[in-house]
């Protein structure tokens, strides 16, 4: 399951970026997910809301990777709109977090796919992949020569809670990460 979507994944990104990538060397950027984390545990302790904007500038957004800031550039994310994300879906995050602590272990199916890829696309030079966090407004986009990943859509997977999202949002992860409608229950 997770071989298609970042196949898909790669296919849709990569078909626009050739053009831009200056260099040959792939690399995979995910110090956002670790700093997320951190981010992610001090906001949850505390409802005051100066204290969380704090945490996540302290430990998140100052931290952040160029990839980070181009994600929050592109997608013009706020921190209310970050820090409400966080807090809204406690078993959405708690059910996540071993997908997204583990990507490291996808980068070989990830250059594997880019490398397929290459065949059609010949000229394809690889660009820097970011794996960073929104707040639910993209799986992924670039900007330049920068892949950015969303990865609390990109790193969901069957054992992903989600049953407190919007059903919008269900929606999306029902069809697009072959979510089981009774997980959503849990």
């Amino acid at each position: 399951m997770m071989s298609k979507k970042l196949i898909y994944l790669s296919i849709c990104l990569f078909s626009h970026v050739f053009a831009f990538a200056q260099n040959d060397k792939q690399e995979f950027v995910s110090t956002d997910i670790e700093n997320f984390w951190l981010a992610y545990e001090k906001i949850i302790s505390t409802k005051d809301s100066l204290e969380q904007g704090r945490y996540l500038q302290e430990f998140y957004l100052k931290k952040g990777s160029d990839g980070l800031k181009s994600l929050i550039e592109v997608r013009n994310y706020s921190e209310k709109e970050l820090i409400d994300a966080m807090i809204q879906y406690p078993k959405f995050w708690v059910s996540l977090k071993p997908n997204t602590l583990n990507v490291k272990e996808l980068y070989p199916e990830i250059e594997a796919d880019i490398q397929k890829l290459k065949q059609a696309y010949p000229n394809l030079k690889p660009s820097t992949i970011y794996f960073s966090f929104g707040a639910f407004r993209t799986n992924g986009t670039i900007q330049g020569n920068r892949v950015l990943i969303g990865s609390e859509m990109v790193l969901a997977d069957n054992t992903t809670i989600i049953n407190e999202l919007p059903e919008v949002r269900q929606a999306y992860y029902q069809e697009y990460r072959l979510i089981a409608p009774n997980l959503g229950n849990l």
